[in-house]
C-alpha cells in the first residue's frame, strides 16, 4: 500500500504491506521502493515490510540544491523514518547505495538495526566503473536508448530489462531535480576509513549478499565488508548482477528468510 508521511518538511512516499516485526528496504542510487516489488509480496508475510522513497528519489520530494545528500544525512532519515512511524527496532535491508546508508544506520544507532542484509553495498568501492559510468550518462542523458543500456548493466540476464522498466527510468530522470539528487549522492560516496571503522562498531547479525557478475560494484569487495563486519557472513548468487532481488528473487527471499528466522 502506498502512503505518505512528512519529515523535516519534505513528503515522504513509502511502501507498507503486512504485519509483524518490521523490515525495512532501502534502494539504491537512482532507485525508488518500486524496484523492491518481486520480494515485497513474500516477504510481508511474516513481516512488515516497509520501503521508502528516499529524499530526492522516487515519488518523495527532492529538495533543491544545498540540500544535504551525504550517508550520514541519509542515515539520520532513516532514523528520522522510524520515529515519525513509531518503530523502535527494525531488521534492515539496503541495496548499493541503500547498502551504504543501512551499515552507517546500524553503526550509529545499535539499538534499532536487529539484523542487518547488505546488497552489494557501496562504501568501499575505490572507483567507478565503465558500467557505473554508463548509468550516471543515462541520467545525464535520458533517452530508452541510453537508459536500456545502462539498466543491462546490472544485470547478468539483459531479459530482465522490459520496456516498462526503461520508460520508468526516462520518466523520472527528466525531472532536473531528480538528476541533482542523483549527482549530489554520487558524490558522496567515496570510501573514506570513517565508514570502515564504522563497519567494526555493527553490532547487528549481518548477511552480505553478492551477485557474483555484478559489474557495477564488482563482488571483491563482499570480503572486505565481511572481514570488517563481526557476526557478518557472505553469500554469493551465481549469474547474478548487481540486483539480486529483481534477477533472482526465489534464491535472494531464501537468503533473507534464513537469515532473519535466525
Amino acid at each position: 500500500m502506498e502512503k505518505y508521511c512528512t519529515i523535516g518538511g519534505k513528503r515522504i512516499k513509502y511502501l507498507d504491506e503486512g504485519g509483524g516485526d518490521c523490515v525495512i528496504l532501502i534502494h539504491g542510487l537512482g532507485g525508488h521502493s518500486g524496484r523492491w516489488e518481486k520480494v515485497i509480496p513474500e516477504l510481508s508475510k511474516g513481516h512488515r515490510v516497509i520501503a521508502p522513497d528516499l529524499p530526492g528519489f522516487g515519488d518523495s520530494d527532492k529538495p533543491a540544491h544545498g540540500f544535504d545528500y551525504s550517508i550520514p544525512a541519509f542515515s539520520e532519515f532513516i532514523n528520522d523514518f522510524m520515529k515519525n512511524l513509531d518503530i523502535g527496532k527494525a531488521d534492515i535491508i539496503g541495496s548499493s547505495m541503500g547498502g551504504y546508508i543501512a551499515a552507517y544506520f546500524a553503526s550509529e544507532h545499535p539499538e534499532k538495526a536487529k539484523n542487518l542484509v547488505l546488497v552489494s553495498p557501496a562504501g568501499l568501492s575505490r572507483r567507478a566503473t565503465p558500467e557505473a559510468m554508463s548509468y550516471m550518462n543515462a541520467v545525464y542523458f535520458p533517452t530508452e536508448e541510453t537508459a536500456k543500456s545502462a539498466l543491462e548493466e546490472l544485470f547478468y540476464d539483459k531479459n530482465v530489462v522490459d520496456e516498462e522498466m526503461v520508460v520508468d527510468f526516462v520518466d523520472k530522470m527528466k525531472n532536473d531535480d531528480s538528476k541533482n539528487a542523483y549527482f549530489s549522492s554520487f558524490f558522496n560516496l567515496s570510501r573514506n576509513h570513517e565508514f570502515e571503522e564504522k563497519l567494526g562498531k555493527i553490532k547487528s547479525p549481518s548477511l552480505i549478499i553478492w551477485g557474483e557478475e555484478d559489474e557495477i560494484i564488482p563482488c571483491e569487495y563482499a570480503e572486505e565488508y565481511v572481514s570488517m563486519i563481526h557476526n557478518s557472513k557472505k553469500e554469493m548468487m551465481q549469474k547474478c548482477g548487481h540486483m539480486p532481488f529483481i534477477e533472482k528473487p526465489k534464491e535472494f527471499l531464501r537468503l533473507v528468510k534464513r537469515h532473519l528466522d535466525q
